[in-house]
């Protein structure tokens, strides 16, 4: 319990810790240029996803392939908005470390930068978070996805990939 606690204090903090460093920038209107967008729409420098009733299926935003990462503490980072998205929706991030070794971060929690996507929201920060293996290879690929498991809009800022100690 203890060590839960501990993760999910590192976890809230880690977009503001000291020792912050921004591997990658991730712009939806470059990513659009080269046909590297996977789902949603490209809106000056954000990225809209409009579903309708659909099913609580992944959809796939972006893959990003091994990713620069030389830490064992990281997170996609940016800004979310919404509108009407009922029932709840969440972002996940899938950390594929090869021979079948996968683990994902998701938006599920009632407030903070892992809050659920639900209802309607003006803009608010978002996170999703992930700590390693200290002695552990980075991972090989890092997919991000919006799941709907029922209707509404969401609009994502332009993203970045930090690590940090």
């Amino acid at each position: 319990m203890k060590t839960m606690v501990v993760i999910l204090v590192l976890i809230s903090l880690a977009p503001f810790a000291s020792g912050k460093e921004v591997v990658q920038e991730i712009s939806w209107s470059e990513l659009s240029a080269g046909s590297n967008i996977l789902h949603g729409i490209v809106d000056g420098e954000n990225l809209k996803i409009d579903e309708g009733p659909s099913r609580a299926l992944p959809v796939s935003l972006l893959v990003i392939e091994h990713p620069r990462l030389n830490r064992a503490q990281y997170a996609v980072v940016g800004r979310i908005k919404y509108n009407d998205v009922k029932p709840a929706a969440y972002l996940e991030m899938w950390n594929d470390f090869g021979n079948g070794k996968k683990f994902f971060t998701r938006t599920g929690d009632s407030s903070g930068p892992l809050k659920t996507i639900s209802g309607t929201s003006d803009w608010r920060f978002f996170a999703l978070p992930f700590l390693a293996q200290a002695d552990g290879p980075p991972p090989n690929q890092l997919e991000i996805n919006m799941v709907f498991p029922g209707s509404g809009a969401v609009v994502l800022s332009p993203l970045q990939l930090i690590q940090f100690e």
